[in-house]
């Protein structure tokens, strides 16, 4: 359950606190190794790789991370969200001044905690609790390197043929390393990069196969791993590759695994505060992690809205529009706020992120299948219309990859997909309509560089094997 998840967080604040001071020894040269523990302290039982373990996935809860940037950034980066007037300074900061995702530090820290987990996970002797723990850490290192690999390299579709091949994706780290040595890793290219995620995502289905945690006592949770969560992942990994049979053989037993059903349209909300469709969920302790999302008319808050061309894209009675949606003004602009991550009006607030939800997997399941000429687990139509009916809309007769993509906007807005999606399917990135969602610039062309996120100086400084993305030298 989330409670013994947060019970566990609480009681181990202690080592927490000492992990993390020992991860921000990165910037220190006179440390002798990344994020080193002391098994003593950390790994001479169950409970201490329990407490690890939970360490690692605080590391979702980073404000740069799940708890907010990565899900609202890739929605205003295309033609989701915008920000009211008074803020969109925002959007037109330089490149490496928060202009776009920023998740490297992040992950690479959550990294550390995970190889030292599997460095010393065959020391355990109860085998049952050690091939959990290796499950429940692979599935989090393929979490962790598909997102940076997509945010700092390019669709493996589509790939710049101005970089290095060789280095092309980002820098693998699998095992507890010297600084000196981490200091001199070079990027590796995304095909390494994703063959190294799938070997995780397939080690982590066959270990987790009891859809148990460690954190759990047992139970299934949807805040932690589980065998059909990684079934899920390894889904969405094939479907970035372009791998369809896969993606949707993949979607199809995650669905059938999960034993989970689309519920009824009439309560929305009901479906993230109940996690009624969830996958994997992220419940952050950040506080006012979504704090920029909510529907104040007042104050000096930075207010993220809905762009013109996203409120065009609902179609006339789609109850996600009624339901997860609302009209404001803020200092005299007319605005249409989003309600789906709303803590603040109680009646139609969720706190959980949806990180992986049965709806996506329909959805990935139907592209896939399109693309495929196939019909696994049920035709492209059915799944589409699936989705649709739910939402109060007309079933549709046909189905396009047009269709799938508006389907997917507006059924997954707001949960961090938008930009990836134009991005993987080699696709322009709009922002809007004319005018109103943008003035000069309204289209960003697939090939441009800045459909990649620039890696940070600072990381640039320390780790000089690391070659930055072409346009932001």
């Amino acid at each position: 359950m989330k409670y013994t998840y947060k019970l566990i967080k609480i009681f181990i604040v202690t080592l927490t606190i000492f992990m993390i001071g020992s991860c921000e020894d990165i910037l220190d040269t006179s440390s002798s190794r990344i994020g080193e523990l002391s098994e003593d302290q950390a790994f001479q039982n169950e409970q201490g790789f329990t407490s690890v373990m939970a360490a690692a996935y605080t590391e979702l809860e980073q404000l740069d991370y799940y708890a907010r940037d990565f899900v609202l950034i890739p929605e205003l980066l295309a033609d989701n969200y915008t920000l009211t007037v008074a803020n969109r300074g925002f959007l037109n900061a330089p490149p490496n001044n928060n202009g776009h995702v920023n998740i490297w530090r992040e992950i690479y820290r959550g990294m550390l905690s995970i190889n030292q987990i599997l460095s010393r996970v065959d020391n355990l002797e109860n085998r049952e609790f050690a091939t959990r723990v290796e499950g429940e850490a692979k599935f989090l290192r393929a979490l962790y390197y598909h997102d940076l690999v997509k945010s700092y390299g390019r669709n493996p579709r589509f790939l710049d043929s101005n970089i290095d091949a060789a280095q092309n994706g980002v820098p693998l780290v699998l095992t507890p390393t010297d600084l000196e040595q981490a200091l001199e890793l070079p990027r590796n290219s995304v095909q390494q990069v994703y063959a190294q995620i799938e070997a995780d995502l397939n080690d982590a289905i066959n270990f987790l196969d009891d859809s148990t945690s460690v954190l759990s006592n047992g139970s299934n949770d949807v805040f932690l791993a589980s065998s059909v969560a990684a079934k899920a992942l390894l889904s969405r990994v094939f479907l970035y590759q372009g791998k369809w049979e896969q993606a949707a053989q993949m979607a199809n037993e995650a669905i059938n695994d999960s034993g989970l059903e689309l519920q009824d349209g009439t309560d929305l909300v009901g479906i993230y505060r109940d996690n009624s469709e969830s996958i994997f969920v992220l419940q952050p302790d950040v506080a006012n992690a979504f704090f920029s999302l909510a529907p104040f008319t007042t104050g000096d808050n930075v207010e993220i809205v809905l762009r013109q061309d996203m409120i065009n894209a609902y179609e006339v009675g789609d109850m996600r529009k009624t339901q997860l949606t609302t009209e404001g003004n803020k200092s005299g602009e007319n605005v249409t706020f989003s309600l789906k991550y709303n803590n603040y009006v109680s009646s139609q607030g969720i706190t959980n992120i949806p990180i992986i939800r049965l709806a996506e997997l329909i959805l990935i399941r139907a592209e896939a299948n399109l693309e495929n000429a196939s019909s696994i687990g049920n035709s492209p139509l059915n799944d589409i219309n699936s989705i649709r009916t739910r939402a109060g809309l007309s079933e549709l007769v046909s189905v396009t990859m047009n269709d799938i993509l508006n389907e997917r906007r507006v059924e997954l807005a707001f949960e961090g997909h938008r930009f990836w999606d134009l991005k993987r399917r080699g696709l322009n990135i709009p922002k809007g309509v004319q005018g109103v969602d943008c003035q000069a610039e309204c289209t960003v062309q697939s090939n441009d560089f800045r459909i990649v996120a620039p890696i940070l100086n600072r990381e640039l400084v320390i780790n000089p094997s690391l070659i930055q993305n072409p346009g932001y030298n």
